[in-house]
């Protein structure tokens, strides 16, 4: 897997990065790179870093994951070690793709149960096709779609050409909170701005008419910090479903 190996704001190279997972370490990844001239660098840490890590910022550790910063679909990876500290930063979908494999051996959220079966397959994670939402849980939405509430035709359309061609979010200028998020001309699901409860409030995503939440608060929505962030969760999950 290639990422990119973050220097500052201005500089940064490509690196190779082995990615690994085993199904009899079902909490844990392995993230191996070499720096030039440098001895190989081996760091194991949860496998929920990473899934938590596409949609919002996580871990409190030596390594943190969150989602990119700009326009780019991207994850960016924090690993620190005393006084050292490295910034990798990869594209979502390869990222999505190998937590498709992993998933696919111990079902993220069973790790327990993965264990107990004695599970002792291997698979690394470095060739597969875009998308997945193995991140994600989906709890019911508590409001109609929004093309169902009478807001008539939409007033706004903006690409979101960083998840690819085609994608798109359309709005009303009457009802700014909330968004269709489109593929090709056709609803995939929507966003919308809303509270939560305990005086938070944020961008959901809703898909199939189920808001989406984190696996590890499957009670909650995920909260996102803008219509486009909510956006690219909306894709993940999309993506998924295709890829299931």
């Amino acid at each position: 897997m290639v990422m990119q190996h973050v220097l500052s704001d201005e500089l940064s190279y490509r690196i190779l990065v082995d990615l690994e997972y085993e199904a009899d370490d079902p909490f844990a990844v392995r993230l191996t790179f070499r720096l030039p001239g440098e001895a190989e660098v081996p760091w194991v840490f949860a496998r929920q870093l990473l899934v938590d890590g596409i949609v919002a910022p996580s871990g409190e550790g030596n390594v943190h994951v969150r989602p990119g910063g700009g326009e780019d679909a991207e994850v960016c990876i924090f690993l620190h070690s005393g006084e050292d500290s490295a910034q990798l930063n990869l594209s979502l979908l390869p990222l999505i793709a190998f937590l498709i494999r992993t998933d696919r051996l111990v079902p993220i959220g069973e790790e327990v149960s993965g264990i107990e079966a004695g599970l002792g397959t291997t698979g690394i994670g470095t060739v597969g096709s875009a998308g997945s939402a193995a991140a994600l849980r989906k709890v019911p939405a508590a409001e109609p779609a929004p093309i169902t509430r009478g807001l008539g035709p939409f007033d706004r359309i903006d690409e979101l050409d960083a998840l690819g061609p085609g994608w798109r979010l359309a709005g009303w200028d009457g009802a700014p909170y909330v968004c269709h998020v489109q593929h090709q001309d056709r609803m995939v699901g929507w966003v919308e701005y809303r509270p939560v409860g305990d005086g938070r409030a944020g961008w959901v995503a809703v898909v199939g008419g189920q808001l989406l939440s984190p696996a590890a608060r499957p009670d909650e929505p995920l909260l996102h910090a803008s219509a486009k962030h909510a956006a690219r969760t909306v894709f993940a999950a999309h993506q998924a479903t295709l890829a299931a």
